[in-house]
């Protein structure tokens, strides 16, 4: 007589501790090289930002520079920024500061009135809401001056330079407008030329 199979319990497929504890390890690994990169994609779209709104700042210079067309014998003032373009003589022109806020819009030095630029060795005053200090330096060119006396219909040349560094605060007027601000996280740098008519 044949007696019935006693039932065996049924094998059932399942991780191991070993493998679980590898695939978390590997999870782990994925999650902090993700944590890991979030810094520096923050910075970088901060960066990117930085440079459009000084790139912004930077063309609004050049554009009001450009504006003037005729100089007088003591030089001119730009109509929306106040630079002053010196006469063709003055060959020692000084650098201008000016500082804009974080939105790109100048300072505002008191009530309304937009800061105005200094080239007597002095910047104008950073405010708190200062975020980019912007030096100009305006400069004629003795050399191209004599190729342009030269030219019919005398007309002084100038060379450009535009710097703009943040933070504004970090560095705000080291030295006087002279001496180029050292302390900063950013910076944009750019040049252009101009020509006027005297009259």
């Amino acid at each position: 007589m044949r007696l019935p199979l006693a039932r065996l319990p049924l094998s059932r497929a399942a991780f191991s501790l070993i493998e679980v504890t590898l695939a978390l390890g590997i999870a782990a690994f994925c999650l902090i090289t993700v944590f890991a990169l979030l810094p520096i994609g923050l910075n970088s779209a901060q960066n990117a930002s930085e440079q459009t709104v000084v790139a912004g700042i930077a063309t609004a210079i050049s554009a009001d520079l450009h504006g003037v067309t005729t100089l007088s014998g003591t030089g001119q003032n730009t109509s929306q920024f106040q630079f002053l373009v010196p006469a063709s003589n003055n060959v020692s022109a000084q650098p201008q500061v000016l500082f804009f806020a974080s939105d790109g819009s100048p300072s505002r030095v008191d009530k309304g009135t937009v800061g105005i630029p200094t080239g007597n060795g002095q910047a104008d005053v950073a405010k708190p809401n200062s975020r980019y200090r912007v030096t100009v330096g305006i400069y004629p060119d003795p050399i191209l001056q004599i190729v342009a006396r030269a030219s019919k219909g005398y007309t002084p040349l100038y060379k450009v330079w535009i710097l703009i560094t943040w933070p504004a605060l970090a560095d705000p007027n080291t030295g006087g407008v002279n001496t180029p601000p050292t302390n900063f996280s950013g910076s944009f740098e750019t040049s252009t030329a101009l020509n006027y008519y005297t009259n």
